[in-house]
Order: structure tokens, then C-alpha cells, then sequence
């Protein structure tokens, strides 16, 4: 069994890894020799191969005091790719480090290098992954062997996938699909590149496509990728809550059903915990309230071992709103703190990898520019040694070429500053309604709550969320939606008469604070904001609807001067707005009128 969300990643990726039958590399490219192709024919069998593979490796340690530098190269990879699944990351990161120095044919540097991105992916160190896959990406880009391009293209894939990179994850998925490979990574290209199209919403688009992908799994036995694509066909086309559509949503448990053997046949606990999130919510939408407790019980106790993921996330959810209309408000404040929590985690491990990435690439842009400036250079020495025999007039004209390049200097230096300058810009505004991103919001509310609580001045919490707002995506597409985001924050912000501070929590979820002001004059400017918005015209987005929001709100009189508390509280405040009918401005003082609700010490 896998015993840790990082074990079922790098069991995921060794899975994955591209299967070919067992061909004599030294008939085919005659520049190496007979042990090196030994090693590298060990390394095609290692998946469909694996006892095998363990014993003929062993076989040849005796060997490794009269190796070639290249041969220690690929020995030492394939030992620690053997031994990487006892789950020593760590080690197994330092030693491929050491490894990568012993290669001196690029191709073998290669598969050390991608195999180190794979394992600094999983350990969440992503700057450096991101430096090594490059690295392989360019070796690979300049050879001809196809098993090694396989690879990489794989690797690319998945790494860029689970970093959110989705157009670069995409390219490598086609690569793979479109290319002359083994059906094994076709198979492969279509289960990264469809889980990011039905992720974007793009799934009915793709219908026959991803139906074909599907097969073409099954076909070369590759269950587990099968199954990650069937269970998000169910996840992504199937109704939502609002929908109210049980019979819908019971085709949907029926199509799960018939998946659950194969599901109890995996080994993969990541499966059976979608699996179980999945049931619970279909459930939910079909008010079979029992069985959607069940099975979300069911999900979290086996997520335990994996740590925190967004099947976690559907399950809780599910957990929340059947507590809450069950009126059990403790069970739904556990389920709710918890579900904050790992959203919070999930927040910055994809925040963490936004930053890596666009580090990289700031790095590789300055590279570049580093480069061109030493051309420069070498470009103005030689000018300099044709000047020194000539004229005053050469003179003359060879300053002007020295002042023409330290003015393209500084524009490169000030285009570097100019980048970096924006990169910082979008680790803290959200690009598309201009307000704090959850992380700059949590750096801030730190400052602000340390300042208020000095001063015992009140401070109030808010969290906005506009009703039914998936239904202006799905009617009249993602541009009007987001106009709505731009238009509702001007207007919230036209309307604030107090100094407030606005931050984007995620899809159409803000969060509003206020310090300074008595709680009744907090929920008063909500109250405010809630009929401006009422009153908002919406055609000039080129639609015809209205759009309402629905507040919940805390302050330090419930909540104390702690961010989480005053989180947790307006939430559960956000939620009995949802249930009195949304848009409406609810407080939590309300809700401590006959209920038993946890407040803050």
C-alpha cells in the first residue's frame, strides 16, 4: 500500500514511466560499449520487468571498482531509482546529485537530471526541479534517442501538470500523443493533457477524444491512469448542488459503481479517496443525505495517510453542508477549520510553485542577457584592438560605441528590474480584479491585527461571496464573468465610506476588513455594498442579468484579534446567509442566539 502522498507520487511517476521490450542497444548504436548497453537494456525492463531488472543489477555491483565514468553513471542511476522506493527522498536526491558529476555523455546526464526533477517536484523543492527538467529538455531536444525523448516528454508533463504550468504541460502531452511513440506513452500524453482540459471546463469539447484515451489505457493495461480519467469525466460533467438534479446525479453514482472494482484492485489510496468524495457529493446533490455521510466519512479517514489534497477538499465540503442542515454546528465548525486548513496548504504549495517558476524564468532571461552582454564585450575588445593602430577619428568613433553599449546596458538592466519588479507585483495582486491575493492578505492582516490589538480598536472581518455565480459562467461565458469580479469591486469599493482592505480568497469568494469601526456600522456598509451590487446593470457586459452577493460577518468582539477565528466565524456566517435564501447580510453575533457555537479564548 502506498503509505504517503509522496509515495503515490513517485510510485505515480515510476508507473508512468514509458515501458519498452528489452532491445540490444549495443547492435543499434555501436558508439557505446557492451556493458553500457547492458545497463541501458536494464533500464527498459525496470517496469514490466522488475525482479528481473533488481537481480541482473545486483548482479553487476561486483563490477563497479573497473567501471568508466559513463558506466558508474548509469549504474548509480538505476541503483537509486531501484532504492527510491523505500521512500528516502532526501538520499536519494543527494546521491543522484553526486551521479549527475560522474556523466560524461550528455544522454546519460540526461536521465539523471529529469529522475532529479521528479524527486524535487515531489519533495516540493520546485526552483531546482524546474532548473534540472530544463536542463534534460535541452540534451533531449538535440538527440536522437527515442527512449530518452519518451521520457523527458513524460516527465515534462507531469511535472509541469502537477505545477499548474498547464500550457507547457499541454505542449509536452501532445508531443507524446502526436509522436512516433509506444502506444504506453500515447496513453500517457492523453491522460496529462485531458485531465487539464476537464479541469479547465473544456471536457464536453472532448468528449470522444478523451473516451479514446481512455481505451487506448486500458489497452496497454495502464488502470491507474484510466481511472483518473473516468473518475474526472464523472467529477467535471456531472451536476453541481445548485442544479438540483437527482437523477442526474444518481447516473452519476451509477457510472461510479461500475468502476468500484477496479478502484478496490488499486493500490493507489488517492484513487479510492476521489472515488469515495465523488460518491459522497453525488449523493449529496441527490438528498440521499445517509449515504453522502457515509461515504465522506469514508474518504477522509483514508486520506489520513496521503495528506491534504482537493479530493479532501469535495469530501469535507460535502461534510459541511450536511452538518449544517442537520444544525449540528460544532461537527461543521471542525469540518469547516479543517477544510481551511487544507486549503490554505493546497493554496501554497500551488503559490510556491507560481513563484519557482516565474524565478526560473526571470533567471534564464537574465542568463540570456548575461550572455549578450559578454558578446558585447568580446564584440568591443576586438574594436578596441583595431582602434589602437588607427586615427584620432577611429578614437573618436570607438567612444561612441562604448557610450551606444553602456545605454543598451542600462536598458537591460532596466528591463531586468522593470521584470522582477512585476513578477513581485503578481505574487500579491490578483491579475483580474486588482485586489490582495490570500497570501499578501494573510502578511497584512498580521500587521493590521498586531497594530488594532495594541490599541484594543476593533477590528471586522467579512467574507463576500456572489450568489449562483456559477451560472453566469456556464450561460454566458467566462468573460462576462469576469466583468462581474472587476464591477463588483469597484462598486464595493465606490461604496466604502472607512478605510477597508479587499482580498480575493479563490473563484468569487472576497474577503472584506474593516478596523477602526463598531460592528454595527460594519454590517451597515455591507448592507450597503449588498444593494449596490442589487442595483449593479449588467449589460454593458454584454449580457442581460443581475447578480446579488450574500455577507457573513465576524469581528473581534466573537472572534478575538486572531485571522483564523474571525475567518472560521464569518464563514459560518457566509453559510447561514447561503441557507436564509443569499443575498443577505448575516453577523455571527446572530447565530450565537441558541446555538452552542466555539468562540475564540
Amino acid at each position: 500500500m502506498v503509505k504517503s502522498f509522496k509515495q503515490f507520487l513517485i510510485a505515480g511517476f515510476m508507473a508512468f514511466a514509458p515501458a519498452y521490450a528489452e532491445i540490444n542497444d549495443s547492435e543499434q548504436n555501436p558508439n557505446i560499449n557492451q556493458l553500457e548497453a547492458q545497463l541501458i537494456d536494464l533500464e527498459k525492463i525496470r517496469k514490466v520487468q522488475q525482479d528481473e531488472f533488481g537481480a541482473k543489477l545486483e548482479a553487476m555491483q561486483p563490477l563497479m571498482a573497473t567501471m568508466s565514468a559513463d558506466e558508474q553513471c548509469l549504474y548509480q542511476y538505476l541503483s537509486i531509482y531501484k532504492e527510491s522506493y523505500k521512500g528516502d527522498y532526501s538520499q536519494s536526491i543527494n546521491a543522484l546529485k553526486q551521479t549527475k558529476a560522474l556523466c560524461e555523455t550528455p544522454e546519460y546526464k540526461a536521465r539523471v537530471v529529469q529522475f532529479l526533477a521528479n524527486l524535487q517536484v515531489i519533495t516540493g523543492d520546485f526552483e531546482p526541479a524546474l532548473k534540472n527538467l530544463n536542463t534534460a529538455i535541452q540534451i533531449t531536444e538535440n538527440t536522437e534517442d527515442d527512449y530518452l525523448r519518451s521520457l523527458t516528454n513524460n516527465v515534462a508533463a507531469i511535472s509541469y501538470r502537477l505545477m499548474n504550468q498547464d500550457e507547457i504541460a499541454l505542449k509536452y502531452a501532445d508531443l507524446l500523443i502526436s509522436g512516433d511513440f509506444t502506444e504506453d506513452d500515447k496513453c500517457m500524453g492523453g491522460f496529462n493533457k485531458y485531465r487539464i482540459l476537464m479541469r479547465q471546463g473544456k471536457g464536453a469539447e472532448y468528449i470522444n477524444e478523451i473516451e479514446q484515451a481512455i481505451e487506448r489505457c486500458e489497452a496497454v493495461e495502464n488502470h491507474i491512469a484510466s481511472l483518473f480519467l473516468q473518475l474526472d469525466q464523472v467529477r467535471y460533467q456531472f451536476p453541481q448542488k445548485d442544479s438540483h438534479d437527482s437523477a442526474q446525479a444518481l447516473q452519476a453514482v451509477d457510472t461510479l459503481e461500475s468502476l468500484e472494482d477496479e478502484v478496490i484492485k488499486t493500490q493507489f489510496k488517492n484513487i479510492k479517496v476521489y472515488y469515495h468524495a465523488l460518491m459522497a457529493h453525488m449523493y449529496w446533490i441527490a438528498d440521499m443525505n445517509k449515504q453522502a455521510m457515509s461515504y465522506g466519512k469514508l474518504a477522509i479517514a483514508e486520506n489520513i495517510s496521503i495528506g491534504e489534497s482537493e479530493q479532501l477538499i469535495l469530501a469535507l465540503n460535502v461534510l459541511i453542508q450536511l452538518s449544517l442542515e442537520a444544525n449540528t454546528m460544532q461537527p461543521a465548525y471542525l469540518f469547516l477549520a479543517k477544510k481551511n486548513e487544507i486549503e490554505k496548504a493546497v493554496f501554497e504549495r500551488k503559490l510556491a510553485t507560481q513563484v519557482a517558476y516565474y524565478r526560473v524564468k526571470h533567471a534564464n532571461l537574465a542568463q540570456e542577457l548575461q550572455i549578450e552582454q559578454l558578446n558585447q564585450n568580446n564584440k568591443l575588445l576586438v574594436l578596441e584592438n583595431r582602434l589602437s593602430v588607427e586615427t584620432a577619428k577611429k578614437q573618436q568613433l570607438m567612444m561612441l560605441l562604448i557610450v551606444s553599449v553602456l545605454l543598451l546596458l542600462g536598458v537591460w538592466t532596466y528591463k531586468i528590474k522593470k521584470r522582477h519588479d512585476y513578477f513581485k507585483e503578481v505574487a500579491e495582486i490578483d491579475h483580474l480584479t486588482k485586489v490582495f491575493t490570500r497570501k499578501a492578505f494573510e502578511e497584512r492582516m498580521k500587521q493590521m491585527m498586531a497594530s488594532c490589538k495594541e490599541k484594543q480598536e476593533p477590528i471586522n472581518l467579512a467574507i463576500m461571496d456572489l450568489d449562483h455565480f456559477k451560472n453566469v459562467n456556464d450561460q454566458h461565458g467566462h468573460l462576462v464573468g469576469d466583468w462581474v469580479l472587476r464591477e463588483v469591486i469597484i462598486t464595493c469599493e465606490n461604496v466604502a465610506d472607512h478605510d477597508i482592505m479587499i482580498a480575493r480568497l479563490g473563484g468569487e469568494e472576497f474577503c472584506i476588513v474593516s478596523p477602526g469601526i463598531t460592528h454595527q456600522k460594519m454590517i451597515a456598509l455591507m448592507e450597503k455594498m449588498r444593494l449596490a451590487i442589487t442595483e449593479l446593470d449588467c449589460s454593458p457586459s454584454g449580457a442581460s442579468f443581475n447578480i446579488t452577493a450574500s455577507f457573513g460577518i465576524s469581528s473581534n468582539g466573537f472572534s478575538g484579534y486572531k485571522t483564523s477565528m474571525l475567518l472560521t466565524h464569518a464563514d459560518l456566517a457566509l453559510f447561514e446567509a447561503k441557507n436564509k435564501g443569499r443575498n443577505q447580510v448575516v453577523s455571527y453575533a446572530s447565530l450565537l442566539k441558541g446555538n452552542a457555537v466555539v468562540r475564540a479564548s
